[in-house]
Order: structure tokens, then C-alpha cells, then sequence
């Protein structure tokens, strides 16, 4: 067993917000979609949640399924069903695409603009004429540098961030993600019964 190596990122951002936009939060939702997208998560759904992404039965259940009195049981099956095509892209990435990063930014509500932004290897000096891709080591994974900076404005005016409110925006947003995944559990479907057929009567 290797454990997997981290690879600091280093993002230094200046990003306009709209008039009414909270920026705690804001820049809460930021780390959390980075982080997100250094390292993906494996999500895990109930099995309606898989019939609507368009999986099928046997899709679903593919791979050993707990039963009862086995080495793992039903009661042990905490967490539902894996969308194996999100289990595929939760693989180690080999590169951090500034576009990319941009795209998530772009998507949370509450962000109009981003002003400049680059990327670069923690430890560096990170000026705004960052790369574009940045290569991640073999068998790390990528993380948020802590010398990441992200400034905010609204229109003209520099807007400072409250780091108290910051954290619990985070914790917030960490608890609503626990239990989101800790109401998903793992269900089975229930088998069509059989009609007796009275098979001593058959006469060809």
C-alpha cells in the first residue's frame, strides 16, 4: 500500500462580485468546488437517483450484493448505490486546467466577473502570468496551497473577507454534505412473486 502524495496548487484570483452577493459564503463555495475538483468525490445515491440518471436494473446491481447472514450484511450497506461512470473520473488527475477552474468559478451565483486569475506550484512566485496547465506529479493528487489568495470587489470598491464567518460557512457547507450522503441508504428490489401453475394437472 503507497500512500498518495499531495501536490500543492497555488490560485491567486481577483474576482467582481454582484452588488448583492455574499462574499463568505461566496468564497466558501469556491474552495469547496476547487477542492472538489483537485480531488472528485464518490458520491452515493438511492436507487431511484440511478433510474433517473438512466441506469438499469442489472446495471445497478452489478458486482457482489450483501445478503443476509453473509460476511457483509444489509445492515453493514450504509450509503447506497456508486455511479460508476463518477467512480471512472475519480481517478488521480494529471493536470489542473486553468479554464477549468475558471468554469467553476463562473458558476456559482453571485460571482460577475473575474478580473485575472492564475495557477501555479505552491512555493512559486505566482504572478498573474501563471500557466494555463499545470502538470500534477505521478501518484499525487492536487491541493489547495494555503498561499492561495482571492481578493473581491464590487465594482470599484475592494471588499474585505470575515474569516470567522468564512469557517462557518464551511463547516455549514461540510455538515449539509454529510448529511446529505448519511440519508442515502442501500435499498433492494422487491422480487415479483411467482404464480403457481399446478404443474400435476399438465397434461401435452
Amino acid at each position: 500500500v503507497n500512500i498518495i502524495e499531495e501536490h500543492p496548487i497555488a490560485i491567486c484570483a481577483y474576482i467582481d462580485l454582484k452588488p448583492n452577493a455574499d462574499e463568505e459564503y461566496i468564497l466558501a463555495l469556491i474552495y469547496q468546488a476547487i477542492d472538489f475538483y483537485f480531488s472528485p468525490s464518490v458520491y452515493f445515491y438511492t436507487l431511484q437517483q440511478l433510474f433517473d440518471r438512466g441506469y438499469t436494473t442489472d446495471e445497478i446491481f452489478e458486482g457482489p450484493v450483501p445478503f443476509e447472514n453473509a460476511c457483509v450484511s444489509f445492515a453493514d450497506m450504509k450509503g447506497g448505490f456508486v455511479d460508476i461512470d463518477e467512480l471512472k473520473a475519480a481517478d488521480l488527475r494529471k493536470e489542473v486546467r486553468l479554464s477549468d477552474i475558471i468554469q467553476l468559478i463562473m458558476n456559482i451565483e453571485g460571482v460577475k466577473e473575474i478580473k485575472d486569475i492564475s495557477i501555479g506550484h505552491c512555493g512559486e512566485d505566482l504572478g498573474l502570468e501563471g500557466d494555463w496547465n499545470l502538470c500534477v506529479d505521478a501518484w499525487h493528487k492536487p491541493v489547495r496551497c494555503d498561499k492561495s489568495t482571492f481578493n473581491f470587489t464590487k465594482g470599484l470598491l475592494p471588499i474585505g473577507v470575515n474569516q470567522t464567518k468564512l469557517q462557518e460557512y464551511k463547516d455549514q457547507l461540510a455538515a449539509e454534505e454529510r448529511a446529505r450522503q448519511e440519508v442515502v441508504i442501500t435499498e433492494d428490489i422487491e422480487m415479483p412473486l411467482g404464480k403457481y401453475r399446478s404443474p400435476e394437472s399438465y397434461t401435452t
